[in-house]
């Protein structure tokens, strides 16, 4: 249970923070006090991706996007399931102040009807912020694998090029761009991705609470969206 307690609020990340504030610069040596893990080290990594690699390279169209898939990605589901957890609960917050309101407003309303609403919001809020956390914490890791994966093979790659055609096709400028740059931006897109759904899901959430709070008269907002 206590691992799973650190786990869930990042207490394994505590004694960096702690190094931090008494040392003020840290030096990689302190980075030893939170190990790597395992299925995070370079080789692990890339030995995963290798092994679905080849299986797309023995298809009649292989895919590097299915193949980044089979090999990492269910983490970046679990993240999507957080996202859709959080972007849901983002929407409590307004019809919890609604009934509390209502609760406040009528004297006769029982005191737990009042206690059960802020517990609720409470708790909701919470759960809220935890899974935001541990959303971004997933895409993180993520994309660090997939530039980890693409890196290597493709500096393994130029390694296994002859040297006439390593001039010839591909410059040393493209095969750094490739491993850096490229591999980079494929790292930043993990954290945007999400919103091609998340995105016309809160959309789509407030519009409809809109509606019944205002009725149709909130329509002429979306049609301003719209235009």
């Amino acid at each position: 249970s206590l691992l799973w307690w650190q786990s869930l609020t990042f207490h394994w990340f505590a004694p960096i923070l702690e190094r931090g504030n008494e040392k003020k610069t840290l030096d990689r040596v302190d980075l030893e006090l939170v190990p790597l893990p395992e299925n995070l080290s370079t080789d692990a990594v890339f030995d995963r991706f290798q092994h679905f690699w080849k299986n797309e390279n023995n298809k009649k169209s292989p895919s590097l996007v299915r193949a980044l898939a089979y090999a990492f990605g269910r983490d970046y589901i679990i993240a999507g399931l957080l996202k859709c957890i959080h972007d849901v609960a983002v929407f409590v917050g307004p019809i919890t102040l609604h009934h509390i309101i209502v609760f406040l407003r009528d004297p006769s309303a029982p005191l737990y009807y009042g206690l059960f609403w802020t517990m609720f919001v409470t708790t909701s809020q919470i759960a809220m912020s935890l899974c935001l956390r541990h959303y971004f914490f997933h895409c993180y890791k993520t994309g660090l694998r997939f530039r980890t994966a693409l890196a290597v093979a493709v500096y393994r790659k130029a390694l296994r090029l002859a040297s006439s055609e390593r001039h010839v096709r591909y410059s040393s400028g493209e095969i750094t761009n490739l491993m850096s740059i490229d591999a980079q931006r494929l790292q930043d897109l993990t954290t945007y991705l999400h919103s091609i759904w998340s995105s016309p899901l809160q959309i789509a959430l407030s519009l409809l609470f809109l509606y019944r709070q205002l009725g149709a008269s909130s329509l002429g907002g979306v049609l301003v969206i719209v235009i």
